[in-house]
């Protein structure tokens, strides 16, 4: 039986040079790197390895100095140019919502349940408050496909983003059953999971939890939204509506 070809959800990255100019800097202990790395953040692109922290300057003439000069070879360094191709994907793909740095993850500007709303013409405004947009996440990693034969390759995983923006009592007013739904915070808070339980029942804007992720028993209507999940928008209300 033959072996097909591996096909990928990404691409190969190549070089126009084996070699590149940087800055390196001596550091055995990491313990002081995140202050540099921070004070230096917008004028160089840092990453400590191995006891240094190598450079490469984000402006053409940066008004503060870093490390001495050297010239590394592309594929020792492979490390520290996969993560200097997604420090700098956010400038080569301008005006994206971003919502994550690492992965570089970003939405798309439709909104897919905007795009049927529009075909279908008649609709309940509620439905207004639903929304899907995919969503890219873009990574760049190390592949050794052949011993010796490592390479940078660019990876796209596309998912889905489901919002429910709409007050919870008036989801079960419109005949969404929210019993064993999940609600989440609007508000990420430090310290808290954002995803606070399963829903019972709700009464007099208060959201009484089944099951819950910090001891809790019940949550004001106000701090949280339905999650944005395919359970959600499967509800037999959303479905009908489609």
């Amino acid at each position: 039986m033959g072996i097909g070809a591996l096909q990928l959800n990404g691409f190969r990255v190549t070089f126009s040079s084996p070699t590149f100019e940087a800055r390196i800097l001596e550091m055995p202990d990491n313990d002081q790197y995140a202050i540099l790395r921070d004070n230096l953040d917008d004028e160089w692109f840092l990453k400590w390895q191995s006891g240094h922290v190598i450079g490469l300057p984000r402006v053409q003439k940066p008004n503060r100095s870093f490390g001495h000069p050297i010239e590394l070879t592309c594929s020792k360094q492979l490390s520290f140019l996969a993560s200097r191709i997604i420090s700098v994907l956010p400038s080569a793909l301008p005006g994206r919502t971003i919502i994550r740095k690492k992965p570089f993850t970003f939405l798309a500007d439709d909104d897919l349940v905007d795009r049927v709303c529009k075909r279908i013409g008649v609709f309940p405004p509620i439905i207004m408050l639903f929304h899907m947009r995919p969503r890219y996440a873009f990574e760049a990693k190390i592949v050794e496909m052949r011993d010796g034969e490592a390479f940078i390759g660019v990876f796209l995983n596309v998912n889905m983003r489901w919002e429910i923006q709409a007050p919870l009592h008036e989801l079960q007013s419109s005949g969404i059953d929210l019993k064993g739904l999940h609600a989440i915070r609007k508000v990420h808070e430090v310290g808290k999971r954002r995803l606070v339980g399963r829903i019972s029942h709700i009464t007099s804007s208060i959201v009484h939890l089944s099951e819950s992720y910090d001891d809790l028993k019940s949550i004001s209507e106000n701090d949280v939204w339905l999650e944005g999940n395919s359970a959600s928008f499967s509800s037999p209300y959303y479905a009908r509506i489609e």
